[in-house]
């Protein structure tokens, strides 16, 4: 089963997930980073070590530092919630929160409607 991804923007056209991934085009880990992008796509690849349940339907997708917050949608989409670089060995509380409000704002914005015509490209 291919999984397809859409990055949540904001209402001022911010996107958490591709910022944080364009800042770290220039970082060594950044060909991993990508890979583990292609990875992801394929539900053979969803668990341990790439990506790991956290709380109330997000999971979280792991490569060197960069994590990336994110939950499932229908139709095998994959939704970018929001990224961090981790300083430390537990994910900061207020990503957790950011990626819960993130998602909150995406659903009462309906977002949704066009995601059967959606796909990330990294």
């Amino acid at each position: 089963m291919t999984f397809r991804f859409r990055s949540y923007c904001n209402a001022n056209g911010k996107c958490p997930v591709r910022d944080l991934v364009d800042k770290q085009r220039h970082q060594k880990f950044y060909p991993e980073l990508i890979a583990g992008f292609r990875k992801l796509r394929d539900k053979k690849n969803h668990g341990n070590p790439l990506t790991e349940p956290i709380e109330d339907g997000l999971l979280e997708f792991r490569v060197d530092a960069v994590r990336i917050l994110f939950c499932f949608r229908p139709s095998q989409l994959i939704l970018l919630l929001h990224g961090v670089v981790k300083k430390r060995k537990k994910l900061p509380r207020t990503a957790i929160e950011q990626a819960k409000r993130n998602r909150s704002d995406y659903y009462m914005r309906r977002c949704t409607c066009d995601e059967d015509s959606v796909d990330e490209d990294f």
